[in-house]
C-alpha cells in the first residue's frame, strides 16, 4: 500500500454483553462507542443508542423499565464480532444513564460506565499501613474489592509505614504508586502492578499507510535533565539528607535519551527537587533516580490514530514502522481511546512514549 492510499475502514461494530447476555436489539441500535484507559486505572465507557423501534402507528423508546440498559448492570464489551475470537476492551457496571432529544435525528440514550475499581474511589477512609512494602498495600486493598494483585519485579520491595489520610481508596493508591513510578489495571479479577514502561502487556506493530492513520512524533529536550538531586532531612534522626543520581533512560527503544542529547547538544541541567516531605539517605536516592528515568521515558511522545485494535491498552509497546527513521522505535502505550461509530468505524488513539531518539540515517 502506498503512502497516499486511502486507509481501509475497520468497520466491525463491538459486541456488547449486558449482564452476561447478548441482545439483538442493542447491536442493532448502537450508534457509538468510546472507552478511555488512562494511568492509575479506572477505564471508563460511553455507549450510545437509539433510543426508538418502531411499531404499528409509528415509533416509540426503546429504553424502559424492561431494558437491560439499568443502572448497577454489568456490561462488557469486545472489539469485534464474538465469533472472531475478539479481544475484550472493558469489563465494568454501568454507573450513569442519560437521555438525550436532538432536533436532527432521533432520541438517543447512553449509558456510561466505569470498570472494577469503581467502588476504590467511592470507599474514603484514614488508616494506618504499619512496616509494609508496597505490594503489601496494593494486596491487602485488591482483597477488599475481590480483586487478586499482582505486583511485579521492578516494584520497590522495601518496608515502610503509609498513611492514608481521608482519601478514597483508589486516589491512595494512585498516589503511593505514582510515587515510584508504578501504575495499576484491572484485568479480568486481576490488579496488575508494575512500573511504567518495564513490562510490555503486548507487543503491536503499527505501520505508516497500513495500520497508522495519522500520527504526529515529538522528541523534546525541554522537560529532560541530566541529574535529580533530592534535599529533605530524615525524619527518625533530624539530620540533613541529600542524594543527587544521573538520569538514565528507562523503557522501551533504542538509540540516544534524552540526558545525553542534552548534555552533548545544549549543556548539563541538575534539577533540584526540595519538596518531597521527610526522607532517609535511601529514599531520596530512589525517588531522585526514578524521577530521572521518568523524564527520560517522556523524551519522545507518540500521539497517534489508528485502525481499532483490542492489543493497543495502556501498558503495551508498539512497534513503529515506516515512519522517520529517527522515530521508528518501540513505545509504551500511557493512554487509549478505543471508539467506533458508522461514520468512521472502530479506530483506536493513543498517547505513548519512549526514552531514545535514533540517529539519523
Amino acid at each position: 500500500m502506498a503512502l497516499h492510499d486511502p486507509v481501509p475502514l475497520h468497520a466491525t461494530a463491538p459486541t456488547i454483553e449486558v449482564d452476561g447476555q447478548s441482545f439483538p436489539m442493542l447491536a442493532a441500535n448502537l450508534e457509538h462507542m468510546r472507552m478511555n484507559e488512562g494511568p492509575g486505572g479506572l477505564s471508563s465507557l460511553e455507549l450510545a443508542f437509539i433510543d426508538s423501534v418502531p411499531d404499528g402507528t409509528g415509533s416509540h423508546y426503546a429504553a424502559n423499565s424492561a431494558s437491560p440498559l439499568r443502572l448497577g448492570a454489568g456490561v462488557r464489551v469486545f472489539a469485534g464480532a464474538a465469533t472472531t475470537g475478539a479481544g475484550e476492551i472493558f469489563d465494568g457496571q454501568v454507573t450513569a444513564i442519560e437521555s438525550e432529544i436532538r432536533p436532527d435525528g432521533p432520541p438517543v440514550f447512553t449509558i456510561l460506565a466505569e470498570d472494577r475499581l469503581f467502588p476504590a474511589r467511592r470507599r474514603r477512609r484514614t488508616r494506618a499501613y504499619e512496616a509494609m512494602t508496597l505490594g503489601d498495600v496494593v494486596d491487602e486493598i485488591a482483597s477488599d474489592f475481590a480483586l487478586t494483585a499482582e505486583v511485579r519485579d521492578g516494584v520497590d520491595q522495601t518496608a515502610r509505614n503509609w498513611m492514608q489520610a481521608d482519601e478514597t481508596d483508589l486516589a491512595f493508591l494512585r498516589r503511593i504508586l505514582d510515587r515510584f513510578d508504578c501504575d495499576m489495571q484491572v484485568v479480568g479479577d486481576r490488579l496488575q502492578v508494575g512500573r511504567v514502561g518495564m513490562d510490555q502487556r503486548a507487543l503491536v506493530m503499527l505501520t505508516a499507510g497500513d495500520t497508522i492513520i495519522s500520527a504526529r512524533i515529538t522528541a523534546d529536550v525541554a522537560e529532560q535533565v541530566t541529574a535529580i538531586r533530592k534535599a529533605s532531612f530524615d525524619p527518625e534522626t533530624g539530620e540533613a539528607t541529600d542524594s543527587e543520581e544521573h538520569a538514565s533512560a528507562f523503557g522501551p527503544g533504542e538509540g540516544q535519551s534524552g540526558p545525553e542529547i542534552l548534555e552533548q547538544n545544549f549543556s548539563a541541567v541538575a534539577m533540584h527537587c526540595g519538596r518531597s516531605g521527610p526522607l532517609n539517605d535511601g529514599d531520596a536516592a530512589l525517588l531522585a533516580r526514578i524521577e530521572g528515568e521518568r523524564r527520560a521515558r517522556g523524551f519522545v511522545r507518540l500521539d497517534c490514530s489508528a485502525r481499532g485494535d483490542s492489543g493497543l491498552r495502556v501498558g503495551t509497546w508498539v512497534q513503529l514502522e515506516g515512519v522517520n527513521p529517527m522515530f521508528a522505535n518501540q513505545f509504551a502505550v500511557r493512554r487509549a481511546t478505543h471508539r467506533w461509530d458508522h461514520e468512521s468505524g472502530y479506530r483506536t488513539d493513543f498517547l505513548a512514549e519512549c526514552a531514545y531518539l535514533k540517529e539519523a540515517s
